[in-house]
């Protein structure tokens, strides 16, 4: 059987940045592994062991949760 190493950072990125995907749902695919830890902290600017509310669904087109 053929393995294939993705690397799903971009596809997670282009999600995130228009809005079809959140913080949440991100952590999600590290959980899962399909998305590293430094892939998330690339895509949302932060690390994810900071994260201090984990029911955060933020995404960058989310206008009320600019603070």
């Amino acid at each position: 059987m053929l393995n294939f190493d993705l690397d799903m950072t971009s596809i997670y990125q282009m999600q995130y940045q228009f809005g079809f995907t959140t913080k949440d749902k991100l952590r999600s695919a590290v959980a899962a592994g399909y998305l590293t830890a430094q892939g998330y902290a690339e895509i949302v600017g932060d690390d994810q062991a900071k994260q201090g509310d984990e029911n955060e669904q933020t995404s960058p087109n989310d206008q009320t949760s600019l603070a």
